[in-house]
């Protein structure tokens, strides 16, 4: 059912594409300052049709709630040495007395805003369609990622490190939900650095000047909110550190990809679907000049 929603979503926005063909004068390319190669409803199809999916999947996503008998056995001395060394880390904290949950959400809503702050500059204003449309599809790409990648939640089941300092009915009964399963990979910190990222990504696609050292300035410095949150989300006990690594590895990639891909002439690549008898799927194709 899982490929089933995300073919669904695919074939939507191929055919939103193929309409589009005939449009070519929407291509915002050809606008003078356009840096971007971005058709409006193109852009809409994918993220629609990626939020459809998204939306459907989501009904398939109970899971069912922690037993006593799971929360012994994660309890052990053998299965809290099983888990790797630097996720070790997070069972050695003591049970915060502050809860940094609310403080981690509030990060993550300014990281979701930041790139509006970019229309505040006349050249970014102007262009303020492609740059809005983009950050749909980043929105939409990220959240894909975190719930139908095999990285993700959909096909991984951790608990958080909540479970393992649940000793007494009483903080068991505040951990047992199933989405106490969910602790790899972290969704907000694929959030926060796909806003984050493709902010620095645009910025330095207006601005080809800033080159080297300058360029990994700009995304060294995207990458401290995501962290900084990713931190209130590990001392929180959502998120083991390798949680947050690879959220904030699949969500800067996405904030890059989107962007990257837009700069693309839109004759150089194509995108499809492919079906024989051994597998089914999607094809993305890249013409080198």
């Amino acid at each position: 059912m899982k490929t089933i929603v995300l073919l669904l979503a695919i074939f939507f926005c191929e055919t939103v594409h193929a309409q589009e063909k005939t449009l070519s004068h929407e291509d915002s390319s050809r606008i003078i300052g356009h840096v971007y190669h971005v058709k409006a409803w193109t852009s809409l199809g994918l993220t629609v049709g990626g939020q459809v999916a998204i939306l459907l999947g989501q009904k398939y996503f109970y899971k069912p709630e922690i037993t006593d008998q799971e929360f012994d056995a994660a309890q052990l001395p053998s299965s809290i040495n099983s888990i790797n060394a630097i996720d070790r880390w997070a069972l050695r904290m003591n049970a915060p007395t502050v809860d940094y949950t609310w403080t981690a959400v509030g990060i993550q809503a300014a990281c979701a805003v930041a790139p509006l702050t970019l229309l505040f500059g006349e050249r970014y204003r102007k262009n303020w369609d492609d740059i809005v449309l983009m950050l749909m599809e980043v929105n939409t790409l990220s959240l894909a990622m975190f719930q139908f990648s095999p990285f993700g939640p959909f096909f991984q089941n951790r608990f958080r490190p909540a479970v393992y300092y649940a000793r007494d009915s009483l903080a068991r009964s505040k951990e047992r939900s199933g989405g106490e399963r969910n602790s790899f990979f972290s969704g907000h910190e694929n959030a926060a650095a796909a806003s984050l990222f493709f902010m620095a990504k645009v910025y330095c696609d207006y601005n080809p000047q800033i080159q080297g050292w300058d360029k990994v300035g700009i995304y060294a410095l995207a990458s401290i909110p995501p962290l900084i949150m990713g931190c209130f989300r590990i001392i929180a006990l959502r998120h083991f550190p390798s949680d947050v690594i690879v959220g904030g590895i699949i969500g800067g990639a996405c904030g890059i990809i989107v962007p990257e891909l837009h700069r693309i002439a839109d004759g150089n690549v194509s995108i499809g679907m492919y079906s024989s008898p051994e597998s089914s799927g999607v094809n993305l194709a890249f013409r080198l000049k």
